[in-house]
């Protein structure tokens, strides 16, 4: 077991996805909390084979996204979370760039896994964790245009709840 530093402390690394070169990718919570309490993450990282390491920072402390990270099929990676009271999705570039992508939904929100569909559009299902409004899964293409689709159902007076998503066989 080799242990890397990354240059901060506390670190809390979460989110681990693998990029095109070999190196990992992972987002950093603002603060270590309590095991499951999900933090708004302040950074996202990149770690290379040789343990050298590279942040950027969130752009503004209004824009949070939330542990999960994925590398879309553009090479950027995608986040989900919130800027403000609204539902967002966040791309990073490799070189540090940021874009927020508002979906038109407020929360209370949480996100569970993203997948990359045959298409190319990422999306993510988005659980309203009181159930007192229907869930949603939620559809972004590369270029940054959001589709929304709310599940209307019901069970037991209480709106269904998206939790995971995965492709089938052909990528859908």
């Amino acid at each position: 077991v080799t242990w890397h530093s990354l240059g901060s402390s506390p670190a809390c690394p979460q989110g681990l996805v693998r990029g095109p070169s070999g190196d990992l990718w992972f987002t950093d919570e603002v603060s270590c909390s309590s095991v499951g309490q999900e933090e708004a993450i302040s950074r996202v990282g990149s770690i290379s084979r040789a343990g050298t390491v590279h942040t950027f920072s969130v752009p503004s402390s209004n824009d949070q996204p939330m542990g999960d990270i994925v590398e879309g099929p553009d090479g950027n990676l995608w986040m989900t979370g919130s800027r403000g009271l609204d539902n967002a999705v966040f791309r990073l570039t490799r070189s540090g760039k940021w874009s927020t992508f508002l979906d038109g939904t407020k929360g209370p929100f949480e996100w569970a896994n993203t997948i990359v569909s045959a298409d190319g559009s990422l999306w993510f299902p988005e659980q309203n964790l009181r159930g007192t409004s229907p869930g949603r899964i939620v559809q972004v293409s590369t270029s940054g245009a959001v589709k929304v689709h709310e599940l209307e159902s019901k069970v037991g007076g209480v709106y269904a709840q998206p939790v995971w998503l995965a492709p089938d066989r052909e990528g859908n």
